[in-house]
């Protein structure tokens, strides 16, 4: 019976030797990701396009844009590559039969992160407030004074893209 208590005794310690190892060798996947890598290396499709304060058209207030882009925009997608280059994609559907299918451009942080700007291949750039970045949601926005039929008016349009 010792023999016994003892031989269970020692399986007993040693499972407890296998748990606390494996728990002890266990990497540490709390490192936050920087916000380069999680830009880059997906590709990012918007999922929304709105604007506020919204205008009149027609006697309806409109806010969201997204809904008046052609099916064919819509699956367009921005691909960021850690190199600072952006690939701009028409996707599945082109608006126009002879535009290329992508266009490049190039990317970078401003202001400690908390900007972007996108240089396109005709060399003109924009600025965009990062709102959120995270491993699937890119949200921006940028302002922009303009007449659109009430006055002039600052204005924000703000983006939603999804990265995949």
């Amino acid at each position: 019976m010792i023999k016994k208590i003892n031989l269970t005794s020692l399986i007993v310690l040693f499972a407890l030797l296998v748990v606390a190892t494996s728990v002890s060798c266990k990497k540490d996947d709390d490192t936050p990701k920087t916000n380069t890598e999680l830009l880059t290396g997906k590709n990012f499709f918007m999922t929304t396009w709105t604007i506020d304060p919204g205008f009149t058209a027609n006697g309806i207030i409109v806010t969201d844009l997204f809904f008046f882009l052609d099916e064919c925009a819509k699956d367009d997608f921005i691909f960021f590559n850690a190199d600072g280059s952006t690939i701009f994609d028409e996707g599945d559907i082109k608006c126009e039969e002879g535009d290329p299918q992508t266009a490049s451009g190039s990317w970078d942080f401003m202001d400690n992160e908390t900007k972007l700007k996108i240089t396109y291949s005709d060399g003109s750039s924009e600025i965009l407030g990062i709102v959120e970045l995270t491993e699937t949601t890119l949200r921006v926005s940028t302002q922009f004074t303009d007449d659109l039929g009430e006055g002039e008016k600052l204005y924000t349009y703000s983006y939603t893209y999804s990265g995949n």
